[in-house]
């Protein structure tokens, strides 16, 4: 186990959360020009920078591998003001391998996800006590293995924080399901909330998100990529989400930007919190480098 904890002093009047999730490593070559360039990625470090972004003082539980990407994300999250609390193994940091179409949509061509079923639950979770313990809430990434999203539920619960079921690209989702009535907010895409919910019709997303607030959480956001999103809860009773018209040049990350936003937002009171994380959206979307180790310009990307 390792604590980085390099960032600048927080401000003791900072709205907490901390965030339980993946870091990926991703390489993307973008089809225009043929340029290659590594960026950061995964829910967990996705949702971590969103809410950051908004001033939440923001601890990331996480994995991450020994290399030299590893150090570079410990570096690009500290600077950010975000505390990494990382379990170190060997397959500790994801890797994707993709390709950025004309369009601005990454296509995954090869995946190795971090072996989060090597991870002691308790003695994982024991390292992030004193973060949730300040929480206002805490995101949990869904596809993590059942003894540590339930046990993080349990702890966050105890120490009086709000939680926030985030996405997964697991497909099998049946063993989530009772989770659901412990989350104060869930955010799936399409594909994962039908898979959670059983749903097999093409049916609109207002009715998927309907279905999954009636199995607990009060507040939903359900993404459907260029075809934006639908939320309950969030200050509304329920409101379509269109996506931003902005000039796509890479699509990786909008969705856990506009969670993470929306989250954040609210838990801060913001009058509007959809408002402002589709702001946060556009800005994810009209770049190739928001999160990059080695950054291009837009040029060499486009």
């Amino acid at each position: 186990m390792s604590d980085v904890d390099r960032g600048r002093p927080y401000c003791s009047t900072q709205t907490a959360a901390t965030v339980i999730g993946s870091v990926f490593l991703d390489s993307k070559t973008f089809a225009q020009s043929s340029k290659r360039v590594d960026t950061i990625g995964g829910v967990g470090h996705n949702v971590a920078r969103a809410l950051a972004s908004f001033g939440l003082k923001v601890t990331l539980g996480t994995m991450l591998d020994y290399s030299a990407a590893a150090l570079a994300i410990e570096t690009s999250l500290t600077s950010a003001d975000i505390r990494v609390i990382a379990n170190r193994r060997r397959n500790g940091l994801g890797r994707f391998e993709s390709l950025v179409n004309l369009e601005g949509e990454g296509v995954v061509v090869g995946a190795t996800p971090p072996d989060w079923d090597v991870v002691p639950a308790h003695a994982f979770l024991q390292q992030i006590t004193n973060a949730v313990a300040e929480s206002a809430v805490v995101c949990i990434e869904l596809g993590l293995p059942n003894r540590i999203v339930s046990s993080a539920i349990e702890l966050a619960r105890d120490s009086g924080a709000k939680t926030c079921g985030l996405p997964t690209r697991r497909r099998s989702l049946d063993s989530q399901r009772p989770y659901l009535r412990s989350l104060d907010y869930l955010s799936l895409n399409r594909l994962e909330a039908e898979a959670i919910t059983g749903i097999q019709d093409v049916v609109p997303l207002d009715q998927i998100a309907s279905v999954l607030t009636s199995a607990g959480p009060p507040n939903v956001l359900v993404t459907a990529g260029a075809d934006g999103a639908y939320a309950i809860g969030f200050g509304h009773p329920g409101t379509s989400v269109t996506a931003p018209c902005v000039t796509v040049v890479d699509t990786t990350g909008a969705g856990d930007a506009l969670v993470g936003g929306a989250v954040g937002l609210h838990i801060l009171g913001r009058a509007d919190p959809l408002s402002g994380a589709c702001n946060l959206v556009a800005s994810v979307l009209a770049s190739s480098d928001s999160y990059a180790v080695v950054k291009p310009t837009v040029a060499e990307a486009n």
